[in-house]
């Protein structure tokens, strides 16, 4: 009897962590396709960005942009122009599916208290867009938003930047 009980317990734990280690399956991608709008306020204005990706998993509850770029270099200094990568990492708040099919994912990190930003990504998935529009929509629309208190100039600073990307898969 006990050994029935203790491989019973093995044998729950062994599933138990088997679950545990399965991989997450719910990831979506999409390659930006070069519209981009970048905000004059906007840190991004200083790099030159040249491609990038948006991956969202639902599973880990985070939204991530890569952007590559190359940094800008002024005429009289030389520097290396190598491809460099910016991640923006946040966590993801909610989804959201509007009346026309329009998947929106709302990701965003407050840390103004702390290092002083608050970062949002909005990504919406137009490709099951079921309403009339009277311009084309992209596949998928990338809405990044910072804002900071600037203390030197004593106000807040906002950007909005957008971008175009294709379909998430």
């Amino acid at each position: 009897m006990k050994k029935l009980i203790i491989t019973t317990a093995l044998l729950i734990s062994f599933s138990i962590s088997a679950t545990s280690l399965h991989p997450n399956t719910n990831s979506f991608s999409a390659s930006l396709n070069g519209v981009m709008n970048i905000d004059q306020n906007s840190e991004l204005n200083e790099l030159n960005i040249s491609s990038g990706i948006v991956q969202i998993s639902t599973g880990n509850k985070e939204i991530t942009l890569k952007l590559n770029y190359f940094p800008k270099c002024k005429a009289e200094i030389y520097c290396i122009e190598m491809i460099q990568v910016l991640e923006i990492i946040l966590p993801l708040k909610k989804s959201v599916t509007d009346f026309c099919n329009n998947t929106t994912y709302i990701a965003s990190l407050d840390k103004r208290s702390i290092a002083g930003v608050l970062k949002e990504l909005v990504i919406t998935d137009y490709t099951q867009n079921q309403c009339p529009t009277f311009v084309p929509l992209p596949d998928t629309g990338i809405i990044l938003k910072l804002s900071f208190y600037n203390k030197l100039e004593g106000l807040e600073v906002k950007s909005h930047s957008t971008f175009e990307a294709d379909q998430l898969k």
